[in-house]
């Protein structure tokens, strides 16, 4: 059976994307992002999922900094719909516990509904979920199957600030055989210069091609301050010849290119639904 190590508790959208992916293989609930990732590296886990980008709050900068610094290749995608219910024991909310993305995400609509209301970033939801249960007036920002797993009622079905909120997981491997279906190919490069016009020149280069970009991002390098990396989606798969073409292009402009996978993309218009 196949193991795939992401976020826990139960219940978290982390589990449900890697269910979404692989209905059949076994979670490992671990307690950070980046232990999801080295429980993969570790062959822990076959496989991990993390959240690489929100629709309401952007890419997921830490999960960037771990695809980075990991040798793992994306092997597939899942944009899932997020819909955040409040849980509570208690009628009157005077405080909510979270993980901080997910606070991120209702934080309009909990201060437009519980204003004098305490608002507290956890690591765990499943922390949130156990003082919510044991405290007067705590609730839990989660997936409404906590409240089933967890024993607390649904006090709001859905607060999240936007009603479209979807959120990009990847999934990590070590495999990175090319797959038949591939359609898309996520690259990170650093510049070997950072004067005018560079970053233009890098993203043309796909452009004369064809290539549509789905995604660029940046991210600075930790140990050399302005200085960034960035990323990019391409909308093509990595062994078609204007692909290849331009990855070439783009070496003789960096000082470094590396692809971080190329796999089957999934539609942020027709997010998967998953059972």
């Amino acid at each position: 059976m196949t193991k795939i190590s992401c976020l826990g508790p139960p219940g978290t959208w982390s589990e449900i994307a890697a269910r979404c992916y692989d209905s059949q293989a076994e979670p490992i609930l671990v307690k950070s992002f980046r232990e999801a990732v080295s429980a993969c590296e570790e062959d822990r886990a076959d496989l991990c999922v993390i959240p690489l980008e929100n629709s309401v709050e952007g890419p997921v900068s830490y999960a960037m900094d771990l695809l980075l610094d990991s040798s793992l290749q994306i092997v597939a995608e899942r944009i899932l719909p997020i819909r955040h219910a409040l849980l509570s024991a208690s009628n009157l909310i005077r405080r909510v516990y979270s993980h901080p993305q997910a606070i991120a995400q209702c934080r309009g609509t909990l201060i437009r509904l519980y204003p004098d209301a305490e608002i507290v970033e956890l690591n765990s939801t499943s922390e949130g979920a156990k003082l919510a249960l044991s405290e007067l007036g705590s609730a839990v920002i989660g997936s409404p199957s906590m409240s089933r797993i967890y024993g607390l009622s649904i006090v709001r079905d859905n607060v999240c600030d936007y009603e479209q909120n979807l959120t990009r997981f990847v999934v990590l491997g070590k495999d990175s055989h090319l797959k038949l279906a591939a359609n898309k190919t996520t690259i990170s490069f650093l510049l070997r210069s950072d004067g005018p016009g560079a970053l233009v020149q890098a993203l043309s280069i796909f452009s004369r091609k064809g290539i549509n970009l789905s995604m660029v991002f940046s991210r600075p390098e930790k140990k050399n301050p302005g200085i960034y990396r960035f990323f990019i989606d391409a909308q093509r798969r990595l062994d078609d010849p204007d692909m290849s073409a331009s990855i070439l292009e783009l070496t003789a402009l960096s000082a470094e290119v590396t692809v971080k996978g190329t796999y089957p993309g999934s539609s942020w218009k027709n997010p998967d639904l998953c059972k």
